[in-house]
């Protein structure tokens, strides 16, 4: 079966079917992506808002993800980080390619350096959802 709806990004403060999740930080919310319901190749991108690193000298970007201990033809579902400095095109964040299969069960914290961008006034983080067809991408927690 193909999935047919939008891609979307929702908040929520639970997640059932086709996996269980509660709020990583138990503040009663988190932001997940419909990849079990939208077709193999789907993809839209959650912003962050702007922020400033300027005067930062390490600054990092950590968050968590839910990952779900599966194999199989479901498992093919990725989470994209994206970078925008001073307005400029997002580009890929290095090492910011992450699949949703693991080894695991439930939220893995990433950190992930953001010192190409040290002294930029206007900084904004894309959370790209690409959809395998799988079984959604939840994230939740996120810092600079």
């Amino acid at each position: 079966m193909v999935g047919s709806d939008a891609p979307q990004w929702t908040f929520t403060s639970a997640m059932g079917y086709p996996y269980y999740a509660n709020p990583q930080d138990d503040d009663n919310g988190f932001v997940y992506f419909n990849s079990e319901r939208c077709r193999a190749g789907s993809s839209l991108t959650f912003l962050s808002p702007s922020v400033s690193i300027k005067g930062l000298t390490n600054p990092k970007l950590t968050f968590y993800v839910f990952h779900v201990n599966i194999s199989g033809s479901n498992d093919k579902d990725i989470l994209q980080i994206q970078v925008s400095a001073d307005d400029a095109d997002y580009e890929d964040l290095a090492g910011g390619l992450i699949k949703l299969n693991a080894t695991n069960d439930g939220w893995t914290l990433y950190e992930m350096p953001l010192t190409d961008y040290v002294g930029k006034e206007k900084v904004t983080i894309g959370f790209k959802g690409i959809s395998g067809y799988g079984y959604n991408l939840a994230i939740d927690n996120i810092t600079i």
